[in-house]
């Protein structure tokens, strides 16, 4: 794969913000071809299937029959999907405690370049995982109709009890689980992704207006929070800025999505829902707001339930649709429906420094003039002739949101030249394989502005 190029980066963060996606949910493909009667239904029989080449089982092979008398969940994920890997250490946990009850089989979608494979022995290697696991693409299309994580849950005669994401796999819903009870679940399925699917929502045009959600109304100047819900509501991610909206060419002072309260928060005191190396206010302001108040509850989320997401959508004047005005309008809706006191403070925070041995500044140095089969993968890094910048933002891009700064004191002012092995998803590997290259990763703190989010009867400091 080419060097991911700053503005290149941009713009793929760009379009991610506009594109209807599941909440911290991974896209793995386009809505397949199929119909319902492909892919399993709630309340059905578990179409046919039979995975081959199974690890960690006791045998290489099982077909739905064979698991008939078993309680199972069939975890699907693919190497793209962040949440997917995340929620290994859980679903092994899960699958010991429940080892006498449920059956657990994790598949893996195979990718073109055969890389998911070897990524995944680092990762099971790493979490001493003991889940069972197969890699098997056509079983993964016959049922992921759009995305992942993506968990079949079946009963012992085999029909289907729910079809989730990864968030819901939690020992209070494998107990109801096990005994014949529901649970709230966030459903996957390829019905109510086609139900989704059908909402009709422009994301060019205010939420609830037009017949865009709602009926017309006539206003100079308007703003909606309502708790999400995901029946009856489209889905559209709160852009990742200010600055997204204009590139894209967004109506002045239109400014709408669905957001955690935590994200909301963010943009209206900063103008950005999420930054990353390049962005300006990536060592100016901490990425995770400080928390201070006596009931979280507001701040906590369950996609499952929708509960702690809301839809928010403010049009304001567009010959008033300044970055000021906007942010001063959304911070007074904030503060006018929860009664937060929330500020920007400077504070003293944590943060990375990243160094570089004088040999590593020679040896590092690009010698490159053209690109040469650079990638990225989980498992392998090779960049050619990319910017400092560009290489933390390229290896850290999985431990940039809503973490610690990482902050370049090389002293490299030239292009470099890496290629190591290790796994993107530990950041301590990162670190470890780093090291050996002569660059080091440190902790350190940083003077910085915070937002702090306390309860209405705290006075300011």
């Amino acid at each position: 794969m080419q060097a991911i190029k700053s503005h290149n980066r941009k713009l793929r963060m760009v379009t991610q913000a506009v594109v209807l996606q599941l909440v911290f949910l991974c896209v793995c493909q386009a809505f397949g071809q199929g119909t319902s009667q492909d892919f399993p239904v709630i309340g059905q029989r578990c179409p046919d299937f039979r995975f081959r080449g199974i690890k960690d089982f006791g045998k290489s092979e099982i077909s739905r029959d064979e698991l008939a008398g078993h309680f199972v969940i069939i975890d699907f994920w693919n190497k793209y999907c962040s949440m997917c890997v995340e929620s290994f250490p859980k679903t092994n946990a899960i699958r010991k405690q429940f080892a006498n009850e449920l059956t657990i089989l994790l598949i893996g979608e195979v990718d073109k370049e055969h890389r998911t494979r070897p990524m995944y022995e680092k990762v099971r290697a790493r979490l001493n995982l003991t889940i069972p696991y197969c890699f098997d693409s056509l079983q993964f299309k016959s049922f992921v109709p759009r995305s992942v994580p993506h968990l079949v849950w079946m009963d012992k005669d085999g029909i289907v009890k729910a079809i989730t994401t990864s968030t819901e796999l939690t020992e209070e819903n494998v107990r109801l689980f096990l005994a014949g009870r529901p649970f709230a679940f966030f459903d996957r399925s390829f019905s109510a992704e086609q139900q989704r699917k059908s909402v009709s929502f422009d994301y060019w045009k205010p939420f609830l207006s037009n017949g865009n959600g709602g009926e017309a109304s006539n206003f100079l100047i308007r703003s909606i929070l309502v708790p999400y819900n995901s029946e009856a509501m489209g889905y559209a991610s709160l852009p990742t800025s200010l600055n997204t909206l204009r590139k894209l060419g967004y109506p002045p002072g239109l400014v709408q999505g669905c957001a955690s309260l935590e994200s909301l928060y963010k943009f209206a005191f900063t103008g950005y829902d999420s930054w990353y190396t390049e962005d300006s206010i990536y060592v100016k302001i901490y990425q995770k707001p400080l928390i201070d108040v006596k009931d979280n509850r507001p701040f906590q989320m369950n996609p499952a339930t929708n509960q702690g997401l809301y839809w928010y959508s403010l049009s304001v004047p567009p010959e008033r649709a300044t970055a000021d005005f906007i942010l001063q309008a959304m911070q007074s809706d904030l503060n006018r429906c929860f009664g937060y006191q929330a500020r920007l403070e400077t504070r003293t925070m944590p943060c990375w420094v990243l160094t570089a041995t004088p040999e590593a500044k020679l040896r590092l140095k690009s010698t490159s003039t053209i690109k040469q089969n650079d990638k990225a993968e989980p498992v392998e890094v090779k960049l050619t002739d990319i910017s400092i910048g560009e290489f933390i933002s390229t290896v850290f891009y999985k431990h940039i949101k809503g973490k610690p700064p990482i902050i370049d004191r090389t002293g490299i002012r030239y292009n470099i030249d890496v290629e190591f092995n290790t796994d993107l998803y530990d950041f301590e590997a990162i670190r470890y394989s780093l090291s050996n290259l002569g660059l080091r990763l440190g902790r350190d703190t940083l003077s910085m502005k915070v937002i702090v989010i306390s309860d209405p009867t705290e006075t300011f400091k």
